[in-house]
């Protein structure tokens, strides 16, 4: 394991990963909020303390393309990660920028029927927004799922929006009690040519 200026395990290594030259890594922001998770080559000797130096954070630009290698971020603290980086999650906060241009995963109010929970006009400042997450078929290309939450005004997940490994869109839907349990559960599952439905 190795550590940063902050006490923060950026780097880890089994013995597998030793054998090939590779270090699992999770970045983290300024607030210690997991940001991006993979393996990557690198020589590092884990003996010499070798990041402990530095503090090693990452952040979204004013303006992030959420593209590259960090599908967005920008690494503080160190000047590369290493080679053939491999990322594997990928989370996002506080907004929706990463979700742009998606029109497929964004919130859908229930019927007015159903008691389900409906969005909060209020921002989702300090809440997880968004998620990658790298399908591991044995393929070499970059295919990932992406979950999106959308929240109420005491930053419940009240719907939640993901991609499947159909390319189709599920959706679940939540309701809860004045305590906060959660009482109803609708799950829209989408697969080729149709849509399956379970509460």
């Amino acid at each position: 394991m190795a550590y940063d200026k902050g006490g923060r395990c950026v780097f880890t290594q089994d013995a597998v990963q030793r054998e090939q030259g590779r270090w699992a890594f999770r970045l983290v922001d300024i607030l210690g909020r997991e940001c991006v998770t993979g393996t990557v080559v690198r020589d590092m000797g884990f003996q010499s303390d070798p990041i402990a130096s530095t503090n090693i954070y990452v952040s979204l630009p004013s303006s992030p393309a959420y593209s590259g290698t960090l599908k967005g971020y920008a690494l503080s603290g160190l000047s590369s990660l290493g080679n053939d980086p491999r990322i594997l999650t990928v989370s996002y906060y506080d907004g929706y920028g990463f979700n742009a241009g998606d029109s497929t995963l964004t919130y859908s109010a229930p019927s007015s029927s159903e008691s389900y929970g409906r969005q909060s006009l209020l921002t989702a400042t300090g809440l997880l927004t968004g998620r990658l997450v790298r399908v591991l078929d044995g393929n070499a290309s970059e295919a990932f799922l992406k979950d999106v939450m959308f929240y109420d005004d005491k930053g419940r997940v009240i719907q939640k929006c993901s991609t499947n490994i159909f390319g189709k869109v599920d959706r679940e839907y939540l309701a809860y009690d004045f305590a906060g349990n959660v009482t109803k559960r609708k799950v829209v599952h989408g697969k080729p040519g149709t849509t399956s439905t379970f509460t």
